[in-house]
């Protein structure tokens, strides 16, 4: 049986990236089809940059790349499909 990784800052951003790319289309949902839902997925990425903002000086420096590099991917790929 495989144990779930501990829930933390990280893993925490993690599961919001992938809610965020799951309502981008970018991997399927729970019923294994991927649809787009542009207003969640501006929804839980802007959960992500209030969670950048309220937590600005109290990461480490794995945190905040990590943090960084989601906010940057999920913008991006946000405005690729907005065109």
């Amino acid at each position: 049986m495989a144990t779930e990784p501990p829930v933390n800052f990280s893993t925490f951003l993690i599961s919001l990236a992938g809610t965020a790319l799951m309502h981008l289309g970018e991997v399927d949902d729970p019923s294994g089809q991927g649809q787009v839902d542009m207003n969640l997925a501006r929804q839980t990425i802007d959960v992500i940059g209030m969670l950048a903002d309220k937590t600005k000086g109290n990461l480490d420096p794995d945190e905040q790349r990590l943090l960084d590099a989601i906010r940057s991917e999920l913008h991006a790929k946000y405005n690729q499909r907005q065109k």
